[in-house]
């Protein structure tokens, strides 16, 4: 099964805030919100998988746990290489979000620290909606690897003021 697929299985399984929009049409998805869906939903499948070796003393439940860490720290590979072919790191990378007014702070600073201390905060570009209820904010950031950009979309998919990524 190619990423495609199993990031089409995963928008299907787990729909977050961030991609509410784009979970209604899987079709709409870019490579990178693939990749992401798929990273962000093995991360979580690989929790659950250390938690059961943790608890169980089931051999059986243990052979899963274990083939569920392997095969979703492959897949989570792939998609760290399909980052790879689309962008040249270290380097620029934007991160496109809408949030709330009054969320936009923090939102920043959640982003800046979710790419951890090797990158470095470049500007803010934002533009606010006709009405004023959301504000769509690039975050523009020099980052040293591909992980950075999954690790910070992982941050920002659970903070509440975020309505959507791009």
């Amino acid at each position: 099964m190619n990423i495609s697929k199993i990031a089409a299985v995963a928008v299907i399984a787990i729909t977050t805030a961030s991609y509410a929009q784009a979970a209604d049409d899987p079709a709409k998805l870019n490579d990178l919100q693939i990749a992401h869906v798929a990273y962000t939903a093995d991360n979580i499948d690989i929790r659950y998988a250390h938690l059961a070796l943790a608890k169980s003393k089931n051999p059986e439940i243990h052979k899963f746990a274990r083939t569920m860490i392997r095969d979703h720290n492959a897949v989570n590979d792939q998609a760290l290489a399909l980052l790879e072919e689309n962008h040249t790191f270290p380097g620029p990378y934007v991160f496109r979000v809408v949030v709330r007014p009054d969320d936009v702070a923090g939102i920043v600073s959640a982003v800046t620290a979710g790419a951890g201390e090797q990158a470095r905060f470049l500007r803010t570009e934002e533009r606010p909606s006709r009405k004023g209820t959301y504000v769509a904010l690039h975050v523009h950031m020099e980052l040293p690897h591909a992980e950075a950009v999954l690790d910070v979309y992982e941050v920002v998919g659970q903070l509440d003021g975020v309505l959507a990524t791009l």
